[in-house]
């Protein structure tokens, strides 16, 4: 390592781990007369693609120094100037730069692939909604298909409403053979996926789900309930609070849950049943958010990694939850507390 001390470089001897990552020795060195001194390749592990990354992670990133490759002269490929043939040579935004080898992960190959398949189409989905909800012309849907994803809903907690947002959702007019298309709640209408945010039997939920948002969650008001529901759309082209769109997409896939009994199990559908779960499933995810935070300074307390998220992660959902810095104690708060308690009243009251 060469450091500046005066107009004389000073040079320190490092040593290099498994990884090839230098640490300072303390030592320093003096170069004799015929040693050759050379700069050195290094190996970035940071992403340049991190305006595309959908990662919704909390933890901590510890970031690693530059990996020593080898001498400039003779090290190839460098890491410096490679990009996939679909790529920019640059990366985009503020600071720009050129593409690294180590910036190609799984990610940008897989998008690299698929491109020659799909090229430039569009899912059908973008297609097929403006026919039967014309509002959804205007929906940003590539703000959410980049939503999918937060710290409490997981793909699990949001794989129907996934399904629903590619139009994939099974109801009974997609069935040939069925006899009856009509709705398995209310027998008034047609079956569609639409029309389940229509159904008399179904509106009281959406009503609750969505006074939950405005009065708990303290999200705004939607301009449309519907697709609000279906997309987290609050207002023209812009998505809703993080915390109000997850609730959402609790309610949506208990929802289903619920629904598709109907039809499978013969079961009576309640809607205040159903927005219990939906609280509830929404509580599990944020105190299992909760947990990893304190599972973090916990584990990482006595090491030398980072022992604690970054604050803005501690205060991420303090409508609903309240989480001590570092040590991740945590509690729901009052608003969130009663509104679980007055959902399961109201639906022992209605099984």
């Amino acid at each position: 390592k060469t450091t500046s001390a005066g107009n004389a470089p000073t040079y320190t001897l490092l040593w290099l781990d498994q990884s090839q990552r230098p640490h300072e020795t303390g030592q320093r060195i003096t170069p004799r007369v015929n040693d050759v001194i050379t700069t050195v390749e290094t190996w970035l592990d940071a992403s340049s693609d991190s305006e595309e990354d959908d990662d919704e992670s909390t933890l901590p990133i510890d970031i690693k120094v530059p990996a020593i490759m080898g001498p400039s002269t003779s090290t190839y490929p460098r890491d410096i100037g490679w990009h996939l043939p679909t790529e920019k040579p640059e990366t985009e935004g503020r600071n720009t730069r050129h593409k690294r080898l180590s910036d190609v992960s799984i990610k940008t190959i897989t998008k690299h692939f698929t491109s020659y398949v799909i090229g430039d189409a569009k899912p059908n989905c973008i297609t097929n909604w403006p026919k039967f909800l014309p509002f959804t012309r205007h929906t940003p849907f590539d703000k959410v298909f980049a939503s999918f994803g937060t710290p409490i809903s997981d793909p699990t907690e949001e794989r129907h409403w996934r399904k629903l947002v590619q139009r994939a959702t099974f109801v009974r007019n997609r069935d040939p053979k069925a006899t009856d298309h009509r709705c398995r709640l209310c027998n008034e209408h047609e079956e569609q996926i639409h029309r389940l945010f229509q159904c008399r039997e179904t509106a009281p939920l959406w009503r609750a789900c969505i006074a939950f948002t405005i009065e708990v969650l303290k999200a705004p008001r939607p301009h449309n309930a519907t697709a609000a529901i279906i997309f987290g759309e609050w207002k023209l082209n812009t998505l809703g609070p993080e915390v109000a769109r997850a609730f959402l997409r609790h309610a949506y896939n208990t929802f289903y849950h619920d629904f598709a009994n109907v039809d499978v199990k013969k079961a009576r559908f309640v809607w205040q049943i159903t927005y219990r779960e939906a609280l509830l499933s929404f509580r599990n995810a944020l105190l299992r958010y909760a947990v990893n935070l304190r599972q973090l300074h916990a584990t990482r307390k006595y090491t030398s990694l980072t022992d604690q998220a970054p604050e803005e992660a501690y205060n991420r959902y303090p409508e609903v939850i309240k989480i001590r810095q570092p040590e991740g104690n945590h509690a729901l708060t009052p608003p969130f507390q009663q509104a679980i308690d007055k959902a399961i009243n109201e639906a022992n009251a209605a099984a």
